[in-house]
C-alpha cells in the first residue's frame, strides 16, 4: 500500500490531536500507543520502516495505518489519530463502478454504485421478506427498480436479461443487510417490537458537561433609544428587538455564556462570541448603577478551579442555526465536542434553555421599564407588566449589561428546587470529587480567540506595468504592507490569510504551517476605526446603493455612524436598530467610532484653501 503523502499534508498533520486514552481499552492501550507513537515518527520525517522498528510496530501494519490517517473519513476530517485504534474499521478495495451486462460475482453491488436511486430504494423498504413466496409489496420494488434500470442504460443490462429479472438477487440482499443490521446491534422495525427505551438518560446518568444548550430569545421588552435630533433636542425611538444569546450546563442548570444582540436578528459572529466568552475567565463589571451589586460568591463557570471546560454535545436547535456559516474549522479544532444542529422551531429539543429563558423573563425581565407579557390570540396587544414605561426610561447599554451580568451570576449561586436546593456552583463544584469526572482538554484565550477567527485563501494582485503596488483585496478592501508593494514575484500566488472578525483593520498572512508570515494593513478609509465583519458588511450594501459615500472620508466607520445618526432623526426604518449596535458596540470597547464630522481628523481643522476638483461651469453667472 503506497504512503505518498504531499508536503501539506505533513504540515497539516502536526496539529492533529490524538483521541484521549481513556476511550480505549486497558488491554489495547499499549497498542494503540505504540501506534501513536510509530505515526507521530513518521510525520516528523521518519521512514516507514524505522518508525515501525523503534516503536515495535508491524511494518505493514504502519503503512495501513498511514494509509487511512491521511484519508477522508465519513464526518468530512482526516481518520488522524483514530487510524490507530486496534478495533478501527480497515480500508476496503475500491470497486469499480460500471453497469453490469450480465450476470457475474458482485453485479449487484456494482450495479448500487452506479444508482444511487436504486440503493435508497432498497434501504428504505421495510415491508417483511419471510421465506417463500415473495408478498407483492416486493414485486412493486421491483418494478420500480426495472423502470430505473430501463430508463437509464435500456434493456441490455443486469437484471434485465435475467431470466428472474434480478428477484432474487435483490430478495437476498435486502435479507442479508437486516441480518447485518441486527448482528450490529441496531433495531429493525420490520422484525422487533418498538423499543423501550427512548432516550439516552434511561441507560445513562447524565454528568456535568455532557450536554450543552444554546438558544437565543427575544426579550419581551420595548425599549426606547434616546438620541439628538438636528436642533439638538433629544427624540426617542424604538428599538425592534433585543435578544439575548445564552449557553446553559444542561445537568447543573448552569450559564455558561451569555451575550446582547440589538436588531432583528443576530449574526454567526454573534453566536461565535457568545461561545468564545465561555472559554473566558470570567471579570466583574465595574457597575454604574447605583444600589447594585453582585451578591457574595456570585461567579461563572469559567472561574472554577478546573478552567474553562466545553460541553460534549452542544446542542443548537433552532431556525437560525442551519443558516449560520459558523467557521467550523475553528470549532473543532478549539472548541472540542459535538456540535448538533436539531430540528428548528422545536423547543421540545432544547428543554433546559427553554425553562431558563421562561425563569428569567418572568422573575427579572419583565420588570424593567417597557415590560409586557406577549399575546397569545391573534390581533390582540400584549398586556404591559412593568411598573415604568420605557418613554420615561430609554436605554442605558452599560446598565443593561451590568443588570444582565448580575442576573447570570446571581443565578448560578441560586439554590433550585428542582437540583435538591443546590446551587449550579454547586453541582460543578461537586463534579471532581465524582468517580465520573471527566476533563475536557484545557482552553485558553487563543481557542477563544479562533472561534472569531477564519482561515481564507487570498491571492496577490497587482501590476508592475502600471506600476500598481502588491496587494490582497478582502471584502472589497484593499491590503498592503509596505515592505511587499515591489515584491513582483509574488503576483498571482496564493497564501492563506488569518481573518481577525473582531478587528479587520489588519489580515495576517501565513505559511501552511499557520506560521506568521507578515501582517498586511487595510487601506484608508477602513484602517482607522476598529469594525467587524458585520459593520463592514452594512456599509459596503450601504455604500453600493449609493445611500452612503465613503470614497474620501476620513473613516468608513465615523461616516457610517454619523450616517446611522442622521438616519434615526429622519426616522428611517431599522435606524434605532443600527445605532443602537454601534452605541453598544462604542460603549463595550468592541469598536473604536466617532459620531462627529467623518470628512477629517478632529483635531485637523480643514483648509479653506483648498482648490475645488471636479467640473466647473461658468454658466447663469454674471460678467
Amino acid at each position: 500500500m503506497a504512503t505518498d503523502v504531499s508536503a501539506a499534508q505533513m504540515a497539516d498533520a502536526l496539529h492533529w490531536k490524538r483521541p484521549d486514552q481513556r476511550l480505549v481499552l486497558d488491554r489495547h492501550q499499549a497498542q494503540f500507543q505504540s501506534r501513536c507513537d510509530a505515526l507521530q515518527a513518521y510525520i516528523l520525517g521518519a521512514s516507514v520502516r524505522h518508525a515501525a522498528i523503534d516503536h515495535g510496530v508491524n511494518r505493514v501494519t504502519l503503512t495501513s495505518v498511514i494509509a487511512k490517517a491521511f484519508s477522508v473519513s465519513p464526518d468530512g476530517g482526516l481518520y488522524g489519530y483514530r487510524a490507530c485504534l486496534p478495533w478501527g474499521a480497515r480500508q476496503t478495495s475500491e470497486m469499480v463502478a460500471s453497469v453490469p451486462t450480465q450476470g457475474a460475482p458482485y453485479a449487484l453491488k456494482s450495479l448500487l454504485k452506479v444508482l444511487p436511486e436504486v440503493r435508497d430504494l432498497t434501504g428504505a423498504f421495510i415491508a417483511p421478506l419471510p421465506p417463500g413466496r415473495l408478498p407483492p409489496s416486493f414485486c412493486r420494488l421491483m418494478r420500480e427498480i426495472r423502470g430505473i434500470v430501463s430508463k437509464r442504460f435500456g434493456n441490455n443490462c443486469w437484471p434485465l436479461g435475467q431470466k428472474d429479472k434480478g428477484r432474487r438477487a435483490f430478495a437476498r440482499y435486502i435479507r442479508g443487510m437486516r441480518k447485518d443490521a441486527l448482528v450490529a446491534g441496531n433495531l429493525d422495525a420490520t422484525t422487533l417490537p418498538e423499543p423501550k427505551i427512548q432516550s439516552l438518560s434511561q441507560l445513562f446518568h447524565r454528568q456535568p458537561y455532557d450536554r450543552c444548550e444554546f438558544d437565543a430569545h427575544c426579550k419581551d421588552v420595548h425599549f426606547m433609544l434616546e438620541v439628538p435630533n438636528a436642533r439638538g433636542e433629544p427624540i426617542k425611538l424604538k428599538i425592534s428587538k433585543v435578544w439575548v444569546l445564552v449557553v446553559v450546563e444542561v445537568d447543573s442548570s448552569a450559564v455558561l455564556a451569555w451575550k446582547i444582540v440589538f436588531g432583528r436578528g443576530y449574526t454567526a459572529l454573534d453566536v461565535a462570541q457568545c461561545y468564545a466568552s465561555s472559554l473566558r475567565p470570567w471579570t466583574p463589571r465595574a457597575l454604574c448603577v447605583p444600589d447594585l451589586n453582585y451578591e457574595p460568591g456570585a461567579t461563572m463557570p469559567q472561574n472554577l478551579e478546573f478552567g474553562a471546560m466545553s460541553g460534549r454535545v452542544t446542542a443548537m436547535d433552532n431556525a437560525l442555526a442551519h443558516k449560520a456559516s459558523l467557521p467550523l474549522e475553528a470549532w473543532v479544532g478549539n472548541y472540542d465536542g459535538i456540535l448538533h444542529l436539531g430540528k428548528p422551531h422545536t423547543p421540545e429539543g432544547r428543554p433546559a434553555v427553554e425553562h431558563f429563558f421562561n425563569r428569567l423573563e418572568i422573575g427579572a425581565l419583565r420588570d424593567l421599564p417597557g415590560g409586557y407579557i406577549p399575546t397569545r390570540h391573534l390581533g390582540k396587544k400584549a398586556t404591559p407588566v412593568s411598573e415604568w414605561r420605557s418613554t420615561d426610561h430609554p436605554i442605558s447599554f452599560q446598565a443593561l449589561e451590568d443588570v444582565m451580568d448580575v442576573i447570570m451570576t446571581s443565578y448560578n449561586i441560586t439554590p433550585l428546587p428542582a437540583r435538591q436546593n443546590r446551587s449550579p456552583i454547586d453541582i460543578l463544584l461537586n463534579y471532581p470529587n465524582t468517580p465520573h469526572f471527566w476533563p475536557s482538554p484545557p482552553h485558553n484565550e487563543l481557542d477563544a480567540k479562533a472561534l472569531t477567527s477564519e482561515i481564507r485563501t487570498v491571492r496577490f494582485r497587482g501590476s508592475q506595468r502600471h506600476n500598481k503596488p502588491v496587494h490582497v483585496r478582502f471584502m472589497g478592501v484593499v491590503y498592503r504592507h509596505p515592505t511587499l508593494d515591489k515584491n513582483w514575484d509574488l503576483l498571482g500566488s496564493n497564501y492563506k490569510a488569518q481573518i481577525d472578525l473582531e478587528d479587520l483593520r489588519t489580515l495576517v498572512l501565513v505559511d501552511k504551517s499557520l506560521n506568521h508570515v507578515c501582517t498586511l494593513t487595510a487601506s484608508s478609509p477602513w484602517n482607522i476605526h476598529r469594525h467587524d465583519i458585520t459593520t463592514r458588511r452594512r456599509i459596503l450594501k450601504l455604500s453600493r446603493s449609493g445611500e452612503l459615500e465613503i470614497r474620501g472620508v476620513h473613516s468608513a466607520i465615523s461616516a457610517y455612524a454619523a450616517f446611522t445618526l442622521k438616519s434615526c432623526q429622519e426616522g428611517r426604518a431599522n435606524a434605532a436598530d443600527q445605532i443602537a449596535r454601534l452605541m453598544q458596540l462604542t460603549t463595550s470597547g468592541a469598536i473604536t467610532v466617532s459620531f462627529s464630522d467623518p470628512a477629517a481628523p478632529q483635531d485637523v481643522k480643514p483648509s479653506t484653501e483648498t482648490p475645488l476638483t471636479g467640473r466647473v461651469s461658468f454658466d447663469h453667472v454674471k460678467d
